[in-house]
């Protein structure tokens, strides 16, 4: 079924695009929640033009603050690398609802076990090829979860 779908995807309008986008923790739901402050991060992805929806498989990498490190002398605080795989599913043309769900690979050299993040998200486009939006998830590193809010911006060339 899913090979059907992709098969009847629309390449006509399938062009590149990069998301840039900030967010934050909002809640830890436990102890051993992450400790990441703000991230931002950017993701690059190929858009599905299906039936009904819009798949875009993603790759990208998000530098979390580390709250787990002490603060140095430097100007940025620690930081969490955060290389992540998955896709984004929306529908609509000017205002698009959707959701999300990566895979994530913490490169902290030990405390974090791979992850997850999962949400939804609202786009509008309000120029042909840029869109901004707003988006609230939950993040995860093989730990209880935390809650994310932020907001993103995409270029499609």
């Amino acid at each position: 079924m899913i090979a059907a779908a992709l098969m009847m995807a629309s390449s006509a309008h399938a062009a590149p695009t990069v998301h840039i986008e900030g967010h934050s923790t909002v809640l830890t739901l436990g102890d051993n929640a992450p400790q990441i402050g703000g991230g931002v991060g950017v993701r690059v992805g190929m858009p599905l033009n299906l039936v009904a929806i819009k798949l875009v498989p993603e790759i990208g990498i998000t530098g979390w603050q580390d709250l787990t490190k002490p603060v140095g002398d430097g100007l940025l605080p620690p930081a969490l690398l955060v290389p992540e795989a998955g896709a984004r599913f929306s529908f609509g043309k000017v205002v698009e609802p959707g959701v999300f769900v990566h895979a994530l690979l913490p490169l902290d050299g030990g405390g974090n076990d791979l992850g997850w993040d999962a949400g939804a998200s609202i786009d509008v486009t309000a120029i042909p090829k840029v869109d901004f939006g707003l988006q609230a998830g939950v993040v995860s590193f093989g730990q209880a979860p935390a809650l994310t809010a932020g907001g993103h911006l995409g270029i499609k060339f």
